[in-house]
């Protein structure tokens, strides 16, 4: 193809290349779209979510096989407090350097970074001390992973910030191609620690450690920016999105803290492997919402809001199909995959698919329309009350109904969520 094609050139004669080529142009031309941009970018995205989910699912069944359930546990329980503290690397620059490197303020992205290496500093610190806390609270092993990782945290997540610029460039295949070689490499190395060393503080380390120095590697690649425009609102922004995301990253995890401090390891270990079932689904969305983020930027909101309101239909109707199949399928994969000893995930995974079949309007309209149109005051009504909805709710019935209390929990914030996005997109 020209202009813009994905290299497929190898795999089929240039005869086909140009018929498809023109029936593409053709479609696009009809559906008045570009269909190229989203037929290539989509490949790369999808393909690099598709070695992700492998790699992951690769990880977790290397945890369930070769490690006591408990183990898997404390990892989860580790690596949920990593996430819980990622509010002080200020995430939210990273959707505003999007925005602004869309707009060609690329300086963004450098001052972005220096902004965020700071506060994380700040999240070290605090590591630190929660290690500290459950060392001497008789806790050495939790203790120790956290103490431990305090020293890479800065590097683990600002080092991400790499990929806001590169979206925001939309240079999908670089980002497909650096996030693919961060987990195949990091991972593989892992699984190697997992089936011979079984240390969990040397596991939690090989993972960290390689994804930072890889990461670290590309982002070295930009240090020095084509563009030097600068745009102040940016960072202000992004520190608005940071904001207005702490409840929401504290319930990314609150669940898994729940579980594992009232209900045990072991049954987080069932609940992680659930969870991460549905979540690999749901990154099907992110790879639409990264696609279309950076063209609703350019967009006025009139014509931003025309496009999603013909498209959002169909791509719910297409993505309802996916998530029928895997409810399906869900049982047999997961104790094929994981052993009989995790049959109770089976139909909290089911449950947790549907849950994010229902919320995926919100997912599209909040990872990419209101970002893109700075709707300020609606993603701050829609990303403080949907978590403060699912915390509440997980803390009633995870006392009455243990991990399932917590799975019905995520299902019903899942539906206010929906219900609250479509109000302010299509009514308000």
């Amino acid at each position: 193809m020209r202009g813009g094609s994905f290299k497929i050139s190898i795999l089929l004669p240039n005869f086909v290349i140009r018929i498809l080529d023109k029936f593409l142009e053709k479609l696009g031309n009809y559906l008045q779209l570009n269909i190229k941009y989203y037929i290539k970018n989509a490949f790369y995205l999808t393909f690099a979510n598709m070695v992700s989910a492998i790699f992951g699912l690769l990880l977790s069944v290397s945890f369930a096989r070769f490690l006591p359930k408990e183990v898997y546990g404390q990892y989860s329980y580790v690596m949920s407090i990593f996430g819980v503290l990622a509010f002080f690397t200020l995430p939210g620059v990273n959707t505003a350097i999007i925005q602004a490197v869309a707009r060609g303020y690329g300086r963004v992205f450098v001052e972005g970074i220096k902004i965020r290496f700071r506060w994380s500093i700040l999240g070290s610190i605090v590591m630190l001390a929660i290690g500290v806390y459950y060392f001497l609270d008789n806790s050495e092993e939790i203790g120790k992973c956290l103490i431990a990782s305090s020293l890479f945290f800065p590097a683990y997540y600002v080092t991400d910030t790499v990929y806001a610029y590169l979206v925001g460039r939309k240079e999908f295949d670089k980002v497909a191609r650096y996030q693919v070689l961060v987990q195949v490499v990091s991972v593989s190395l892992t699984i190697f620690i997992i089936y011979f060393s079984k240390d969990l503080l040397v596991i939690i380390l090989t993972y960290m450690l390689i994804s930072s120095v890889i990461k670290l590697n590309f982002l070295l690649k930009f240090k020095d920016v084509e563009s030097k425009k600068f745009d102040k609102s940016s960072i202000s922004f992004g520190r608005h999105l940071t904001l207005m995301n702490i409840f929401s990253n504290l319930q990314t995890y609150f669940d898994r803290l729940v579980i594992g401090i009232f209900l045990g390891f072991a049954d987080l270990a069932s609940y992680t492997i659930a969870l991460g079932f549905s979540e690999q689904v749901k990154s099907l969305s992110s790879v639409v919402s990264t696609l279309i983020f950076p063209r609703l930027s350019e967009m006025d909101e009139t014509t931003a809001i025309f496009e999603l309101k013909r498209r959002l239909p169909k791509y719910m109707f297409i993505f309802g199909i996916i998530s029928g199949v895997l409810i399906t399928l869900s049982p047999h994969i997961i104790l094929f995959l994981f052993s009989e000893k995790y049959n109770d995930s089976v139909l909290y995974s089911q449950l947790l698919l549907f849950s994010i079949f229902v919320a995926q309007p919100a997912l599209i309209l909040n990872k990419a329309y209101f970002p893109s149109q700075r709707k300020i005051m609606e993603l701050y009504v829609i990303r403080v009350s949907q978590p403060i909805v699912e915390i509440l709710s997980i803390c009633i019935f995870v006392y009455i109904f243990g991990v399932f209390g917590v799975v019905i929990s995520k299902l019903l914030s899942r539906i206010y969520i929906t219900i609250l996005s479509i109000y302010f997109f299509y009514i308000k």
